[in-house]
C-alpha cells in the first residue's frame, strides 16, 4: 500500500494498494511479524513476513529522477511485485534486514539465526548468528547471494547501513558488542562489557575476524533492545547515536576506510526511552518514544587532536533538561584524535503514552472555585454533577508519570463570581493607550520611590529595635535567673536544716537541678515571646514589579448595550470613566487601535471616531444614508459592512511628510478625504499636547476610503472580515520567482538522469531527497493582507488589501466543501439545492473571520485559519495553506495558489445562542487563536500547525455573548467574557508549558519519575493511591549470596528427591555445564559487567491539586503490586456467643460456630485495598498478599490558611496462596482474584477473613462489580457472570461465555433498566454480552451469555470505568439515570461507550451504513470501515447473534460532507438534518462533565 500527501488539499490519500496473500499464509499476523524496508535512493521497497520467510519486493518506476516537487503519481508509480523465498538459501529466524548504500543494484544484508540458542545453552552455543548479503535485480525479478558471515554473537538484533564515505558495509549491534562488516569480513568492533569480550574471543577462535581492531569501549553498557540511527552529517567520519532501554544516549564513531584505528564510543546523559531514532536534515535527530515525550535534538561534532596527558575539552550546552556534554575517555596513545559532541534539546512532542491504568476523579480546581462566597439574600446553586477529570498513568522509569485529561479548558478567573454585574451589556473590547501607560508607569515609579524611602526608615528603626530588644532580653534573663537561683539556694538552706538522710538530700538536689534547668528554659521562651511583642519589627513594603510586556498593556475596557456604551479603566482596580470623548449614547459596533497603537477608533452605526486616549481627534460621519451593521478594525484598515449589502474599507495612515513640515514651522493644512480638521479640543495640532513625548506623538492623519463594491463585488454581503498575517504571498498567480526555480530543478534533474543512464554515477544522485535550503526558501511565509467577503448566494471572495484585486472566488462555499480553491470567473452560475432553497436560498453566512493561529514565540509559526458561522449555528473551520506552482496546472489551475482544507469538528458540531460571534485574539495564554461565543463557547488553537477545538467551561445555565483579550497588571495576557445576564468575568488560560492543546482533549503531563502501573482515586480524602516502581542499583555480593542460597536449596531438594527414589536430571546437567564452564573455559567473566538494577515496588499517596507525594509504603523484596482499588469496607467486631449447655448443643446437632461467623458489623471505612504477588521465578511457589490501608485527612488552620494533613496506615494484611491479580469492592466486602479462584473477604477487627469462594476458569485477569453482580474475566476462557448472596455469604454462578477469549478488561453498561456486559480482548476487540433467562433457546438454559455486539477497535483496552452521563443523556423520560463507560487503550487512546435508545440506534445504524458506502469519504490506509471494524474472533466459528455496537468515528465523518450530501443522506435514511445534528449534539453533551 502506498500513501501520499496531496498538496492540492485532499490530505493523505491512498494511491496504490496491493494485497499479497502469502504475507499471512492463513495465520493471524501479530504486530511485529512484518519488516518493511525501503531503498535509500528509491528504487524499491520490500516487506518481509517472518512466519512465511518470504521477501516481497515492490520496484518503483525508474523512468526519471524525482525530487520533492515532482508529480506524485509519476514518483510513486510501482511495477509488478515479486517475492523471494529465503528458505531456499537456508535462511530462517530473520532478525533484521537493511539496504546497503552506495551500490549499483539494490543490495540487502539479512541477519538471521538458523539454529537458535537460549540462555541455558549459551555456554555451548554462543555465536549462532549469520549475516548474508543479496543483490536484487528488479528487472529480472531475481536475487543473488554475495557473501555470508558466520559465528556472530547470538545476541545480535540490529543492523545499520554505513554510507560510502564511511567505508560502506553494515554495523551490527549486539547486546554486548558492536561489529562493522565490510564485504563479508568483520573489520572492526568493540565490546561494552565482559560478556561481549568472551563472545569476541569465541569469534576469534572461529576465525570470523580479520586483522581489524576489536577494542574495549570506554564505558560499560548493556545494549539489549537499543535503538540506533546513523548520523550522516556528523563530520568527516560516520557516527551512530544509540538510545538504550533506560534512556541513556551513546555516540559511536566509526573509523574511516583508510584508518587503522578502531571504533570510539562515548556516553552522554539520559533522555527518554526511544522506540525509534531518526536522523534528518543537518545535525538533527528525533528520539521518538511510545512511553513519554518525543524529543528533537540538535547535535554538533568537532574533531580535535590531543597530546599525551592533555584532557578532553568540555563542550557545554544550554539546556537544563538534557546534559549536552559527551566526553571520550582517555587512551594510552601518545597522540589521539577525539570527537567532542554537543547536544541541545530543540523541541518536545508531549503525549499521553500507553495507558497502564485509568481512573476518574473529582476536579479539585473546580471544587476550589465552587467555594466562593455567596452574597447575602441569595441561595447557592445546587451542583447536581461533580466536574470530573480523567487520569491515566504510563511511562517507565524517570520518564513515567500521569496524564490529566479534561474535555474543556478551565480558566483561572481573577474576578469573583458576579463581581462585575452590568445588566444589558452584551459586547466588550479592550484598548491600549500610550499616554495612560506612561502615566501609570510614572505613578508606579513614584510609589516605588516612596516605598524605598519608607523601607529605608523602617530598616533603621528595626535596627534600633533589634539592639534594644537584645539589651532588654539580657537584662531580663539576668534578673530572672538570679531570682531562680536565690530560690534554689533558699531551698538548699531549708534542706540543710531538716533532718534527712544523705540519699534523700541527693535525690532532692537532683530534682532541684532538673527543675532549675526547666525553669530557665521556660523563662527564656517567655522572655523571647515578650520581646517579640514589645519590640515588634515593622514590615517593609514590597515594590511593584514592572508588568510583563508593559508596552502592550490595555488601558480601557468598553462594554456595549443596545442603547449605550460604558468605558471602564483597567488598572489595579476597574473603575468607570465619565469624562471621555467616546460616544456613549449609542451602541458600539467595534473598537480597535490604529497607527501602531497610538490612536483608537470607535465605530458606531452612524460613523466612526478617531481618538487619542480619551480625547477626540476626528469624528467621521458616513456621506450616505445607509447605516453600519458590522465593522472590524485591523490597523491600518477599518472594515465597514453597510445595511444595503455593501462593504467599505477605510485606511487610516499618518502623513509623515506633513508632520515633519509642521515640526519645522511650516504652515501646512492636512487634506482629508472628507474635509475634516485635525485639531483637538484645545485648538492646537496633535503635536501640541505637552503630556506626550516626541516619539509618542501622532502626525497628521490621512484617511483613504475604498468601496470594494466598485471593484469586483458580487451580491449582497452578509459577512466580511480583514486578515493580516502569515501567508505565502509569493505563491499568488503568475509568480516569476517560483516558476524560474521550477525550471532550474527540471533542468538539473534531466542532467542527473542522463549521467545515471550513461555512467551510473549514483553517488552524485539524490533522487528522493529534498534540498532543505531551497525548500525552506520556497516555504518561507510572508505577511499578507486579505479581505474576505461572503454574500447572500453563499459565495466566498478574497481580495488583496494592497490593490483590492479579486484572487479567490469560491462559489460553493455554502456547501462546506472539503477543500476551498479559486473556481475562476468561467464557472457557471451556482444553483442552490432545492432543499436549501426552502429556507430562502443557500445557507447564509452570518459571521466570518480569518486570523493567524498558533503559539507566540517558542520557534513556532502561526497558520491562517478561516472560521464561518452559518444562520443555523453551524460552525465551519478551514486551515489555509498554499500549494507549489506545479500543482496549479491542470485541474487545480486558477488565479491563486491559496487553498483551505476543512477541519472536521468532531466535538462541537453545532453552536447555539442568540448571536454567535467569532473573535480573533493575538495573545491569550501565550497563544493566538479564535474564540466562538454561544451556549457552549470554544477556542480554536493550533499549537503545532493543526487547528484544535477546545470548549471553555462555563456555568450550565449561562451563555457567552462576547469575548475580548485583555492584558493588564492583575491579569497578564488574559481575556474578558460577557455573559447573557450581564456578568463580566476576567480570567486567564494556562500557558504553553502548563497544558498541551495539540490533542483532542487538553492534557497535562505530570512526571512522577517512576513506573506507574495501577492507581485508584480515594474519594473521601480526594487523593490518588498509585502502585509505582523504580529501579535501584543492586550489589553483586547480595546477588551472589542469593544464588548460593538458591543453590543450597536446590541441593537439598536433590538430596531429598534421591532419598525418595527420584532423579533430578535437569539439575545435574545444569550443574555439569556450570562446572565445565568454570573449569575448562579460561575466559571467565572477571572484567566489568553492567550495573545490576532491581525494581522496587511501593504504594504512593498523592494529592491531585499539586501532585505532592504525601505518603509511601514499600513492598517487600520481589513483591509486585498487581491491583489496587478504593472502596468502602464494613468493619466487623467479634462478639462472644451466649453460653449454652452441652445438652442444648447436642439437641441442635450442630458444631459450635466460629468467632468470626458471629461477628457484628460496626461501621464502614474508606480504604485502599492492594493486591500483590511475589515474583521469585519458576522454582518458587506462587504467593501474594492482600493489604488494606486506611487513608484519613485532617484539616487545621494556621493563621488564615487552611492546612491539610494526610495519613495512610496499614491496618490489615493477609498472605494468600496465589498472586492477587484483581481486587474489587462488593457491598462492604472485598472480592479478589487469586489464580483460578474468586474469593470474598471481610474485615473483622484487624484480620482479613475469607467468607466465600468460587472456582473460575484458568487465571483471573479482571473483576468488576455492580451492587451484587460480579463479572470475572479470565486469561483465556472469556468471562463469567456471578451473583453475590449476602444472606448465606455465597457466590452463585449465573452464566458465562463458552468461546475462548483473552480477556483484558470488563465492565457493565447501563441504559435505563437494561444491563449489559462489556469485555475487551487481546486482539483489539470489544464484545457486548447480555444475560437472558432459560426461555431463550440460545442461552443454554440461562447459563450462556449472548454476544449481541462485536467491534474491532484495533487497540487493546486495558481499563473500563463507568460514569454518570450529563445533559440530555443523564435521565430519560422516566427519570432513570444512565451511565456511559469510558475506556483507555495501550495505544494512547481514550474513548467512551455511550448507550442510546432504540430509536436513536436505528437512526445511527442506518446512517453508518450509508457512510460506509459513501464514495465521498476517503478510506485512509485502504481500510474499509465495514471490514476493518468487523469483529475478529480467535475462532472463525464464533458468530455474533446481533450487532449492537456502532462506529462513532465513522459517524462523525458525517460532518465532513457538504450540505447537499448531508441533506441527501438524511433523506435516504428517512430522517432530516436537524434530527441528526440534534442527536450528535446530545451524544457530545454526555462528555461535558470532564
Amino acid at each position: 500500500m502506498m500513501r501520499e500527501d496531496n498538496v492540492g488539499g485532499e490530505g493523505v490519500v491512498t494511491t496504490t494498494l496491493q494485497v499479497q496473500p502469502g504475507l499471512m499464509r492463513g495465520r493471524v499476523v501479530s504486530e511485529d511479524d512484518a519488516l518493511v524496508r525501503s531503498d535509500p535512493i528509491g528504487r524499491c521497497f520490500l516487506a518481509f513476513a517472518k512466519q512465511s520467510s518470504k521477501l516481497f519486493v515492490v520496484p518503483f518506476s525508474t523512468s526519471r529522477v524525482c525530487n520533492a516537487y515532482s508529480d506524485p503519481k509519476e514518483m510513486l508509480k510501482t511495477e509488478q511485485t515479486f517475492w523471494i523465498d529465503l528458505e531456499e538459501f537456508g535462511i530462517r529466524n530473520v532478525k533484521d534486514i537493511v539496504f546497503c548504500e552506495g551500490t549499483f543494484e539494490p543490495t540487502i544484508v539479512v541477519i538471521y539465526e538458523p539454529i537458535q540458542t537460549w540462555s541455558g545453552r549459551v555456554a555451548i552455543h554462543a555465536n549462532t548468528v549469520f549475516a548474508a548479503s543479496f543483490t536484487i535485480d528488479t528487472f529480472k525479478r531475481s536475487s543473488k547471494k554475495i557473501w555470508t558471515v558466520s559465528s556472530l554473537p547470538y545476541d545480535a538484533f540490529l543492523c545499520l547501513a554505513v554510507p560510502e564515505v564511511g567505508g560502506g558495509g553494515v554495523v551490527l549491534v549486539c547486546a554486548s558488542s558492536i561489529l562493522q562488516i565490510r564485504n563479508g569480513v568483520v573489520t572492526s568492533g568493540l565490546y561494552t562489557n565482559s560478556c561481549g569480550e568472551s563472545l569476541i574471543k569465541l569469534m576469534e577462535d572461529a576465525e570470523a575476524l580479520s586483522t581489524g581492531p576489536i577494542s574495549k569501549a570506554g564505558c560499560i553498557a548493556d545494549l539489549e533492545t537499543a535503538k540506533a540511527c546513523l548520523l550522516r552529517d556528523s563530520g568527516p567520519e560516520c557516527s551512530v547515536v544509540l538510545s538504550l532501554k533506560g534512556g541513556e544516549l551513546y555516540l559511536l564513531t566509526l573509523p574511516p576506510p583508510s584508518s587503522r584505528g578502531g571504533m570510539q564510543m562515548i556516553r552522554g546523559s539520559s533522555s527518554v526511552p526511544a522506540a525509534q531514532v531518526v536522523a534528518f536534515r543537518d545535525n538533527f535527530f528525533v528520539l521518538a518514544s511510545r512511553l513519554s515525550v518525543s524529543v528533537l535534538v540538535e547535535y554538533k561534532s568537532k574533531r580535535e587532536t590531543l597530546q599525551n596527558g592533555e584532557s578532553h575539552p568540555v563542550v557545554c550546552g544550554e539546556d537544563e533538561d538534557m546534559q549536552e556534554v559527551f566526553d571520550e575517555n582517555e587512551t594510552e596513545e601518545p597522540q589521539q584524535t577525539v570527537t567532542s559532541w554537543s547536544l541541545k534539546k530543540r523541541d518536545a512532542l508531549p503525549m499521553m503514552g500507553p495507558a497502564a491504568d485509568m481512573c476518574i476523579g473529582r476536579n479539585e480546581r473546580a471544587e476550589a472555585e465552587e467555594e466562593e462566597p455567596v452574597p447575602e439574600g441569595e441561595q447557592k446553586t445546587p451542583k447536581f454533577f461533580e466536574e470530573l477529570e480523567v487520569v491515566t498513568g504510563g511511562g517507565m522509569g524517570s520518564s513515567g508519570g500521569v496524564t490529566i485529561l479534561e474535555r474543556s479548558l478551565r480558566a483561572e478567573y481573577v474576578t469573583k463570581r458576579d463581581a462585575i454585574q452590568l445588566q444589558g451589556y452584551r459586547s466588550a473590547w479592550t484598548l491600549g493607550d500610550p499616554f495612560a501607560r506612561k502615566v501609570a508607569r510614572k505613578a508606579r515609579e513614584r510609589r516605588n520611590t516612596s516605598s524605598r524611602t519608607r523601607n529605608e526608615r523602617i530598616r533603621k528603626t528595626n535596627e534600633q529595635l533589634l539592639a534594644s530588644k537584645e539589651s532588654w532580653k539580657i537584662a531580663q534573663k539576668a534578673e530572672r535567673e538570679k531570682l531562680l537561683r536565690d530560690q534554689m539556694q533558699q531551698r538548699k538552706v531549708e534542706r540543710e536544716e531538716k533532718e534527712m538522710s544523705e540519699e534523700d538530700k541527693r535525690k532532692e538536689e537532683e530534682e532541684d537541678e532538673t527543675v532549675l534547668v526547666d525553669a530557665i528554659e521556660n523563662m527564656k521562651r517567655d522572655i523571647d515571646r515578650a520581646a517579640e511583642e514589645q519590640f515588634a519589627l515593622q514590615v517593609e513594603e514590597p515594590l511593584e514589579e514592572t508588568p510583563v510586556d508593559e508596552d502592550e498593556l490595555n488601558s480601557y475596557l468598553l462594554l456595549s448595550a443596545n442603547d449605550s456604551t460604558v468605558v471602564l479603566e483597567t488598572g489595579l482596580e476597574i473603575t468607570e470613566l465619565v469624562e471621555v470623548d467616546f460616544r456613549v449614547d449609542c451602541p458600539t459596533l467595534t473598537v480597535g487601535n490604529v497607527l501602531g497603537g497610538r490612536a483608537s477608533v470607535q465605530v458606531h452605526k452612524e460613523g466612526a471616531r478617531l481618538l487619542k486616549g480619551r480625547r477626540l481627534i476626528l469624528d467621521h460621519a458616513l456621506p450616505y444614508d445607509s447605516g453600519i451593521v458590522g465593522a472590524q478594525v485591523l490597523d491600518p484598515y477599518i472594515l465597514l459592512r453597510l445595511e444595503n449589502g455593501l462593504v467599505a474599507v477605510v485606511k487610516v495612515e499618518a502623513d509623515e511628510e506633513a508632520a515633519q513640515a509642521e515640526s519645522q514651522g511650516k504652515d501646512i493644512t492636512s487634506a482629508l478625504a472628507f474635509g475634516e480638521s485635525l485639531m483637538d479640543e484645545y485648538g492646537g495640532g496633535l503635536n501640541g499636547l505637552d503630556e506626550l513625548e516626541e516619539d509618542e506623538s501622532i502626525p497628521n492623519v490621512k484617511v483613504t476610503q475604498v468601496f470594494v463594491t466598485d471593484v469586483h463585488m458580487h451580491g449582497f454581503v452578509t459577512a466580511a472580515c480583514l486578515y493580516y498575517g502569515p501567508f505565502e504571498k509569493s505563491r499568488f498567480a503568475d509568480s516569476p520567482v517560483s516558476s524560474t526555480t521550477g525550471n532550474e530543478d527540471v533542468a538539473s534533474m534531466e542532467e542527473d538522469e542522463e549521467e545515471y543512464l550513461l555512467y551510473g554515477k549514483i553517488e552524485d544522485q539524490v533522487p528522493m531527497s529534498v534540498d532543505m535550503e531551497e525548500a525552506g526558501k520556497r516555504d518561507s511565509l510572508e505577511e499578507a493582507g486579505l479581505l474576505l467577503v461572503a454574500n447572500r448566494e453563499g459565495e466566498l471572495e478574497i481580495f488583496e488589501t494592497e490593490t483590492f484585486e479579486l484572487i479567490v472566488r469560491c462559489r460553493r462555499f455554502y456547501l462546506g466543501p472539503t477543500t476551498l480553491a479559486d473556481e475562476g470567473e468561467a464557472a457557471g452560475a451556482v444553483t442552490p439545492d432545492a432543499d436549501l432553497r426552502q429556507d430562502g436560498g443557500a445557507p447564509r453566512v452570518v459571521n466570518l473571520t480569518m486570523a493567524p493561529v498558533g503559539p507566540n514565540g517558542h520557534g513556532f509559526r502561526k497558520v491562517p485559519v478561516l472560521a464561518a458561522v452559518f444562520q443555523h449555528g453551524q460552525v465551519m473551520v478551514y486551515l489555509g495553506f498554499s500549494v507549489p506552482e506545479e500543482c496549479t496546472k491542470g485541474e487545480l489551475s486558477g488565479r491563486s495558489r491559496m487553498r483551505f482544507r476543512k477541519i472536521v469538528c468532531d466535538d462541537v458540531v453545532e453552536q447555539r445562542g442568540e448571536s454567535i460571534r467569532l473573535v480573533s485574539f493575538r495573545n491569550v495564554g501565550e497563544r493566538a487563536g479564535i474564540f466562538v461565543t454561544g451556549k457552549r463557547p470554544f477556542f480554536i488553537f493550533a499549537d503545532r500547525g493543526y487547528p484544535r477545538l477546545h470548549p471553555l467551561r462555563i456555568r450550565p445555565d449561562s451563555e457567552v455573548t462576547d469575548f475580548a483579550e485583555i492584558h493588564n497588571v492583575i491579569c497578564p495576557h488574559g481575556f474578558v467574557t460577557v455573559e447573557l445576564d450581564g456578568t463580566v468575568r476576567i480570567g486567564a488560560l494556562p500557558g504553553l508549558d502548563d497544558v498541551v492543546l495539540d490533542s483532542l482533549w487538553p492534557l497535562r503531563r505530570i512526571n512522577l519519575r517512576c513506573t506507574v502501573s495501577h492507581f485508584a482515586y480515594h474519594a473521601q480524602t480526594s487523593t490518588y493511591g498509585i502502585l509505582a516502581s523504580h529501579y535501584v542499583p543492586q550489589a553483586r555480593d547480595s546477588v551472589r549470596k542469593s544464588i548460593k542460597e538458591f543453590s543450597s536449596q536446590v541441593q537439598l531438594e536433590k538430596e531429598k528427591g534421591e532419598a525418595q527414589g527420584l532423579t533430578v536430571s535437569g539439575v545435574e546437567e545444569d550443574s555439569a555445564d556450570a562446572s565445565a564452564l568454570g573449569t575448562k573455559d579460561p575466559r571467565k567473566f572477571t572484567g566489568s559487567l553492567p550495573t545490576l538494577m532491581q525494581e522496587k515496588h511501593e504504594l504512593r499517596l498523592y494529592r491531585p491539586d499539586t501532585w505532592e507525594l504525601l505518603k509511601t509504603h514499600s513492598l517487600k523484596d520481589f513483591e509486585v503490586g498487581l491491583a489496587v482499588t478504593s472502596t468502602v469496607i464494613d468493619v466487623y467486631k467479634v462478639s462472644k456467643p451466649a453460653k449454652e449447655s452441652p445438652r442444648a448443643q447436642q439437641q441442635k446437632g450442630e458444631a459450635a460456630p466460629s468467632l468470626f461467623a458471629t461477628s457484628v458489623k460496626l461501621r464502614p471505612k474508606h480504604m485502599l485495598v492492594v493486591g500483590t504477588g511475589y515474583l521469585k521465578g519458576e522454582d518458587s511457589s506462587s504467593r501474594g498478599r492482600l493489604l488494606m490501608f486506611e487513608v484519613s485527612k485532617q484539616e487545621r488552620f494556621v493563621g488564615d490558611q487552611k492546612v491539610s494533613t494526610f495519613q495512610m496506615q496499614l491496618i490489615a494484611e493477609r498472605e494468600l496462596k496465589g498472586q492477587v491479580s484483581a481486587v474489587q469492592a462488593l457491598q462492604g466486602y472485598v472480592v479478589v482474584g487469586v489464580g483460578p479462584k474468586v474469593e470474598v473477604y471481610k474485615l473483622v477487627e484487624d484480620e482479613i477473613v475469607c467468607c466465600s469462594f468460587f472456582f473460575a476458569q484458568l487465571f483471573c485477569t479482571s473483576i468488576t462489580s455492580l451492587k451484587q453482580y460480579v463479572i470475572v474475566g479470565d486469561m483465556f476462557k472469556s468471562i463469567s457472570f456471578l451473583y453475590w448472596r449476602d444472606r448465606n455469604k455465597s457466590l452463585n454462578f449465573l452464566g458465562k461465555d463458552y468461546q475462548p477469549l483473552q480477556t483484558y478488561a470488563t465492565e457493565f453498561l447501563l441504559h435505563n433498566d437494561d444491563l449489559s456486559l462489556v469485555a475487551s480482548d487481546g486482539l483489539g476487540n470489544i464484545q457486548l454480552f447480555n444475560y437472558e433467562n432459560a426461555t431463550v433457546a440460545e442461552s443454554r438454559g440461562g447459563t450462556r451469555l449472548l454476544a449481541n455486539g462485536g467491534f474491532h477497535l484495533g487497540s487493546r483496552i486495558n481499563k473500563f470505568q463507568r460514569v454518570r452521563a450529563y445533559g440530555n443523556m443523564a435521565e430519560d423520560s422516566k427519570g432513570a439515570s444512565q451511565q456511559l463507560t469510558m475506556y483507555s487503550t495501550l495505544n494512547s487512546g481514550l474513548g467512551a461507550l455511550v448507550p442510546v435508545s432504540e430509536k436513536t440506534f436505528q437512526l445511527l445504524s442506518a446512517l453508518q451504513a450509508k457512510l460506509a458506502q459513501s464514495p465521498d469519504l476517503p478510506h485512509l490506509g485502504g481500510l474499509n470501515p465495514r471490514e476493518f471494524r468487523k469483529f475478529r474472533p480467535e475462532r472463525t466459528s464464533h458468530q455474533l447473534l446481533n450487532q449492537r455496537l456502532l462506529d462513532g468515528h465513522l459517524l462523525l465523518e458525517f460532518h465532513s460532507l457538504d450540505a447537499v450530501r448531508k441533506k441527501e443522506m438524511a433523506r435516504q435514511i428517512g430522517s432530516n438534518l436537524k434530527e441528526i445534528m440534534s442527536t450528535f449534539q446530545s451524544l457530545d453533551t454526555a462528555l461535558t462533565r470532564f
